[in-house]
Protein backbone atom coordinates (compact mmCIF):
# COMPACT_ATOMS: atom_id res chain seq x y z
CA UNK A 1 0.00 0.00 0.00
CA UNK A 2 1.54 3.30 -1.11
CA UNK A 3 0.10 5.32 1.77
CA UNK A 4 1.43 2.88 4.36
CA UNK A 5 4.84 2.93 2.70
CA UNK A 6 4.82 6.75 2.57
CA UNK A 7 3.83 6.83 6.24
CA UNK A 8 6.73 4.56 7.13
CA UNK A 9 9.19 6.71 5.13
CA UNK A 10 7.79 9.84 6.78
CA UNK A 11 8.21 8.39 10.27
CA UNK A 12 11.70 7.14 9.46
CA UNK A 13 12.87 10.44 7.96
CA UNK A 14 10.77 12.55 10.33
CA UNK A 15 9.40 14.48 7.37
CA UNK A 16 6.00 14.84 5.81
CA UNK A 17 5.65 12.64 2.72
CA UNK A 18 2.98 13.23 0.09
CA UNK A 19 1.66 10.47 -2.16
CA UNK A 20 0.86 11.44 -5.71
CA UNK A 21 -0.68 8.65 -7.73
CA UNK A 22 -2.03 8.14 -11.19
CA UNK A 23 -3.57 5.23 -13.05
CA UNK A 24 -1.54 5.98 -16.17
CA UNK A 25 1.85 4.28 -16.28
CA UNK A 26 4.62 6.51 -17.68
CA UNK A 27 6.31 3.34 -18.99
CA UNK A 28 4.02 0.50 -20.08
CA UNK A 29 4.40 -2.64 -17.98
CA UNK A 30 5.04 -5.75 -20.02
CA UNK A 31 5.66 -9.30 -18.84
CA UNK A 32 7.91 -11.73 -20.67
CA UNK A 33 8.70 -15.37 -20.10
CA UNK A 34 12.34 -16.25 -20.70
CA UNK A 35 12.98 -19.88 -21.55
CA UNK A 36 16.59 -19.58 -22.70
CA UNK A 37 19.40 -21.11 -20.71
CA UNK A 38 22.49 -20.37 -22.80
CA UNK A 39 23.83 -18.11 -25.54
CA UNK A 40 22.33 -20.53 -28.07
CA UNK A 41 18.80 -20.09 -26.70
CA UNK A 42 19.15 -16.49 -25.50
CA UNK A 43 16.51 -15.16 -27.89
CA UNK A 44 13.76 -17.23 -26.26
CA UNK A 45 11.96 -14.27 -24.70
CA UNK A 46 8.20 -14.44 -25.12
CA UNK A 47 5.66 -11.69 -24.34
CA UNK A 48 2.94 -13.05 -22.04
CA UNK A 49 1.23 -9.84 -20.83
CA UNK A 50 0.71 -6.96 -23.23
CA UNK A 51 1.11 -3.27 -22.22
CA UNK A 52 -2.68 -2.98 -21.98
CA UNK A 53 -2.71 -5.80 -19.39
CA UNK A 54 -4.16 -8.48 -21.67
CA UNK A 55 -2.72 -11.98 -21.39
CA UNK A 56 -0.86 -13.04 -24.53
CA UNK A 57 -1.80 -16.70 -24.96
CA UNK A 58 0.22 -17.00 -28.19
CA UNK A 59 3.41 -15.90 -26.41
CA UNK A 60 2.72 -18.33 -23.58
CA UNK A 61 2.20 -21.25 -25.97
CA UNK A 62 5.38 -20.35 -27.85
CA UNK A 63 7.31 -20.39 -24.55
CA UNK A 64 5.89 -23.78 -23.61
CA UNK A 65 6.75 -25.09 -27.07
CA UNK A 66 10.33 -23.77 -26.82
CA UNK A 67 10.78 -25.61 -23.52
CA UNK A 68 9.27 -28.80 -24.94
CA UNK A 69 11.75 -28.80 -27.80
CA UNK A 70 14.65 -29.13 -25.33
CA UNK A 71 12.89 -31.40 -22.86
CA UNK A 72 13.53 -35.02 -22.06
CA UNK A 73 10.69 -37.37 -23.06
CA UNK A 74 9.70 -37.77 -19.38
CA UNK A 75 9.29 -34.03 -18.70
CA UNK A 76 5.80 -32.53 -18.62
CA UNK A 77 4.98 -28.85 -19.12
CA UNK A 78 2.12 -26.62 -18.16
CA UNK A 79 0.57 -25.61 -14.84
CA UNK A 80 1.56 -28.81 -13.00
CA UNK A 81 4.56 -30.01 -15.02
CA UNK A 82 8.33 -29.40 -15.14
CA UNK A 83 8.91 -28.75 -11.46
CA UNK A 84 12.61 -29.52 -11.63
CA UNK A 85 14.38 -26.58 -10.02
CA UNK A 86 17.62 -25.19 -11.37
CA UNK A 87 20.77 -25.20 -9.25
CA UNK A 88 22.48 -21.94 -8.35
CA UNK A 89 25.04 -22.45 -11.14
CA UNK A 90 22.25 -23.16 -13.66
CA UNK A 91 20.48 -20.01 -12.46
CA UNK A 92 23.71 -18.08 -12.99
CA UNK A 93 23.93 -19.24 -16.61
CA UNK A 94 20.28 -18.42 -17.22
CA UNK A 95 20.57 -14.92 -15.70
CA UNK A 96 23.83 -14.17 -17.53
CA UNK A 97 22.28 -15.30 -20.81
CA UNK A 98 19.17 -13.20 -20.17
CA UNK A 99 21.06 -10.06 -19.15
CA UNK A 100 23.44 -10.29 -22.09
CA UNK A 101 20.49 -10.73 -24.46
CA UNK A 102 18.64 -7.76 -22.95
CA UNK A 103 21.79 -5.64 -23.04
CA UNK A 104 22.25 -6.33 -26.77
CA UNK A 105 18.68 -5.21 -27.48
CA UNK A 106 18.90 -2.22 -25.09
CA UNK A 107 16.13 -3.55 -22.84
CA UNK A 108 17.87 -3.02 -19.50
CA UNK A 109 17.15 -2.40 -16.69
CA UNK A 110 15.04 -5.41 -15.81
CA UNK A 111 13.39 -6.73 -12.65
CA UNK A 112 13.63 -10.43 -11.85
CA UNK A 113 11.91 -12.02 -8.87
CA UNK A 114 13.41 -14.72 -6.69
CA UNK A 115 11.11 -15.96 -3.95
CA UNK A 116 13.82 -17.36 -1.71
CA UNK A 117 16.14 -15.06 0.25
CA UNK A 118 18.84 -17.73 0.21
CA UNK A 119 18.59 -18.12 -3.57
CA UNK A 120 18.50 -14.34 -4.02
CA UNK A 121 21.78 -14.05 -2.07
CA UNK A 122 23.30 -16.90 -4.10
CA UNK A 123 22.25 -15.29 -7.38
CA UNK A 124 23.63 -11.89 -6.36
CA UNK A 125 26.96 -13.47 -5.47
CA UNK A 126 27.11 -15.56 -8.63
CA UNK A 127 26.34 -12.58 -10.87
CA UNK A 128 29.02 -10.27 -9.46
CA UNK A 129 31.05 -10.78 -12.62
CA UNK A 130 28.42 -9.03 -14.76
CA UNK A 131 29.59 -5.49 -15.47
CA UNK A 132 26.59 -3.31 -16.25
CA UNK A 133 27.75 0.12 -15.12
CA UNK A 134 30.17 2.73 -16.40
CA UNK A 135 33.12 3.96 -14.34
CA UNK A 136 31.17 7.10 -13.44
CA UNK A 137 28.13 5.07 -12.35
CA UNK A 138 30.36 2.81 -10.25
CA UNK A 139 31.81 5.86 -8.53
CA UNK A 140 28.35 7.28 -7.80
CA UNK A 141 27.13 3.93 -6.46
CA UNK A 142 30.20 3.61 -4.22
CA UNK A 143 29.76 7.16 -2.89
CA UNK A 144 26.03 6.67 -2.26
CA UNK A 145 26.60 3.36 -0.49
CA UNK A 146 29.41 4.75 1.67
CA UNK A 147 27.31 7.77 2.68
CA UNK A 148 24.37 5.50 3.51
CA UNK A 149 26.50 3.16 5.62
CA UNK A 150 28.16 6.10 7.39
CA UNK A 151 24.72 7.19 8.62
CA UNK A 152 24.19 3.83 10.34
CA UNK A 153 25.00 3.21 13.97
CA UNK A 154 28.52 1.71 14.32
CA UNK A 155 27.09 -1.66 15.38
CA UNK A 156 24.76 -1.76 12.36
CA UNK A 157 27.68 -1.15 9.98
CA UNK A 158 28.99 -4.58 10.95
CA UNK A 159 25.77 -6.46 10.18
CA UNK A 160 26.31 -9.36 7.75
CA UNK A 161 23.82 -7.99 5.23
CA UNK A 162 25.57 -4.59 5.17
CA UNK A 163 28.97 -6.21 4.73
CA UNK A 164 27.59 -8.41 1.97
CA UNK A 165 26.23 -5.41 0.07
CA UNK A 166 29.64 -3.79 0.29
CA UNK A 167 31.19 -6.92 -1.26
CA UNK A 168 28.71 -6.85 -4.12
Amino acid sequence: NTKEFAGWVGRTKRKKVHVISTHKRPVPLEHFLYTGNSAKTSKELFPIVQPNGAFNNTGYLQAVDAKKQRAKPTDKFGPKGARNHASASQDMNIYKSLVQSLEKTEQLPVVCFTFSKKRCDENAGNLRSLDLTTTLEKSRIHTFFKQSVDRLKPADRKLPQVRRMNDL
